[in-house]
């Protein structure tokens, strides 16, 4: 049997990401034989009205770019902690009503799971928000990705 290869995006803010995520993750760590890519879209930048500024130009004034690129660099730079910080940052907005604008709700949810949590703020401030961005971008031109969970594979996106 081969291996399924897809991605799949997220922004911690949507319930149906988290839903989405959250089987994919437990599949995982089942064992499922997929080789899976975890792409950010920000519903901020999706939601931003003509004429006005993109998240990219006034990130403080979206609720969700932080987490976003907190997930980004624990995906890229902490994989092995990926899972439990993705679980953990799904579960901080959604059972707890946190909020993930908040730097010490971040740095509080990724020392659960056992993150460094000031060295992922840093890289965060250290280019975070260009990661996302590209991402972001890519995903929208290749696949026309207009929201989330939106599964990837092939040239194919649903």
């Amino acid at each position: 049997m081969t291996s399924a290869t897809f991605a799949i995006t997220w922004d911690y803010r949507c319930p149906f990401a988290r839903n989405a995520h959250e089987h994919v993750l437990t599949g995982l760590a089942a064992g499922a034989d997929w080789n899976v890519g975890f792409i950010p879209f920000s519903l901020g930048q999706a939601h931003v009205e003509e004429g006005q500024p993109s998240v990219w130009e006034k990130p403080e004034q979206d609720s969700g770019i932080l987490a976003l690129q907190a997930g980004v660099v624990i995906r890229d730079e902490y994989p092995e902690l990926f899972p439990a910080a993705h679980r953990a940052l799904f579960a901080a907005r959604h059972d707890e009503g946190r909020h993930l604008e908040d730097r010490t709700v971040i740095r509080e949810t990724l020392t659960a799971v056992g993150l460094p949590a000031d060295e992922v703020l840093a890289r965060v401030d250290d280019g975070g928000l260009a990661r996302v961005q590209a991402e972001y971008e890519r995903y929208v031109a290749s696949h026309t990705v207009w929201g989330v969970p939106t599964f990837i594979a092939d040239d194919q996106s649903v």
